[in-house]
């Protein structure tokens, strides 16, 4: 009996027979009917006709008619040379053109249909619906004329100037031709701001935006006089709000990042007979100065998402996608939030008045060797500087918008004497407003509250020090 191994080899070898003589079989067949659909070269393709030959290299010039543009390659770079922009200089995207060259320096037709048509408007060919024209530097040219889509919509009828004769070509070739200014534009032209380098950041909201706030946000960076702001910001505000505010770093930073990642979609008027239409006669603006550049945008309406906008100095209205997340932030957003706060080595001296309650704290000298009194009395290195951060750290909560009110207790009043700068003094109020908030006053304004929480923090932390003698 033969084992399974044994079955298998003869079951393996009768297989590659029976392939050895179909292949012989096959070769006689074909032999003998020389007519066979087996009987196959690709000699026997039918050649498609070639409508171009150039030199990619020496392509100089392409003209979409239809379009009402032409393209020239000056010093090495695609420009614009014709077509209505409203004398706006137009920047072409050159990778786009470059992606392109290839693909029309060497066309071939799909198919020849008719040498000398009797009746072109069976094409679509009496009345064209496109018009290109390629040409180079030796002088070469060729000139494309498009009409109607053909029955299966994937190809196009065409003809070349100067023959009577009628083709098909790709619908993809004909794109490669037939394309409009607005999708070769340079739509990425929008700078790239270092947000430490930007040396003023203006938004004026747009006046049919019905935002929450009056006024321009005008962001500077910060200058050693600005002591009185958090020294952990780059940059303050300078309006919208009475009082100078700290940035929030990381939120200016993104706002900026946001403004460099907006996109334009699309160029949708070069010429524009009036601005209303894009909400832009009466415009929010931004403007971002650095010591390279300043960039200024104007936008204006929305509409299904996207923005209208334009640059100073041009007339070229486009639209944007991305830029909500831009104007979404508001002036609070952007503030850092403390109140004051201060390096402990730059104070001498701060007092802490109100609800029946005084405290006086002396620091004397600095790092480690900084020796620490509250009320007269030597306290604990740790649980003095906790106390300090209590007070220092205090952290507006909201904006005041009103109505004037006072609620139950007295003001509490915080005042420092600085050692940096020398002479420096600063004092803030709180004024009971409600059983959660104070109104914090600096420097006479009231714009800001800071929960009453926190104020209790500071009193419970002096309850808790531990003295030294």
């Amino acid at each position: 009996m033969m084992n399974r191994k044994t079955i298998t080899i003869i079951a393996a070898l009768a297989a590659v027979a029976l392939l050895i003589g179909g292949y012989f079989g096959a070769q006689a067949y074909i032999r003998a009917n020389p007519r066979s659909p087996f009987n196959f070269s690709f000699d026997d393709w039918p050649e498609s006709p070639r409508l171009t030959e150039f030199d990619s290299s020496k392509i100089d010039g392409i003209e979409v008619v239809s379009e009402g543009f032409a393209l020239e390659r000056i010093e090495g770079r695609w420009e614009l040379v014709s077509g209505d922009t409203g004398g706006e200089d137009v920047r072409i995207e050159q990778s786009i053109i470059s992606g392109r060259l290839w693909s029309i320096s060497n066309i071939w037709a799909e198919s020849l249909i008719e040498e000398n048509p009797v009746d072109l408007a069976v094409y679509g060919l009496d009345n064209p619906r496109g018009h290109a024209v390629i040409s180079d530097s030796d002088g070469n040219r060729a000139e494309f004329i498009f009409g109607n889509l053909t029955p299966t919509h994937t190809s196009t009828y065409v003809m070349m100037g100067g023959s009577p004769s009628v083709y098909t070509l790709s619908n993809w070739t004909s794109e490669m031709l037939l394309f409009t200014l607005d999708s070769i534009r340079d739509k990425n032209f929008l700078p790239l701001f270092d947000p430490r380098l930007v040396t003023s950041f203006v938004w004026e909201p747009r006046p049919g935006d019905n935002l929450p706030w009056e006024g321009p946000i005008h962001a500077l960076p910060r200058e050693p006089e600005d002591y009185l702001v958090t020294a952990f910001t780059s940059h303050t505000l300078h309006s919208p709000f009475q009082t100078r505010q700290g940035v929030d770093s990381e939120r200016f930073g993104n706002m900026l990042q946001s403004l460099m990642e907006i996109q334009i979609v699309e160029f949708v008027d070069d010429n524009p007979s009036s601005l209303a239409p894009y909400g832009l006669d009466r415009p929010g603006r931004i403007i971002a100065e650095s010591p390279i550049e300043t960039f200024e945008l104007l936008y204006g309406r929305s509409e299904f998402g996207l923005r209208y906008a334009m640059l100073a100095g041009n007339s070229s209205v486009f639209t944007l996608e991305g830029f909500e997340p831009v104007v979404s932030s508001t002036p609070f957003q952007l503030m850092d939030k403390f109140a004051y706060i201060f390096n402990i080595d730059h104070v001498d001296r701060f007092i802490i008045t109100g609800d029946g309650r005084a405290l006086e704290a002396i620091i004397e000298g600095t790092g480690d060797d900084a020796v620490f009194h509250l009320n007269g009395r030597w306290a604990s290195d740790r649980e003095f500087r906790q106390f300090y951060q209590t007070v220092i750290g205090l952290l507006i909560d909201a904006q005041f918008t009103g109505p004037p009110a006072r609620g139950e207790g007295t003001d509490i009043v915080i005042e420092y004497w600085l050692n940096n700068p020398e002479g420096g003094r600063a004092s803030l109020r709180l004024i009971p407003y409600n059983r959660d908030f104070y109104i914090l006053e600096k420097d006479g304004n009231r714009e800001f509250m800071i929960a009453r929480t926190q104020v209790r923090r500071i009193f419970d932390s002096a309850d808790n020090m531990v003295y030294l003698n």
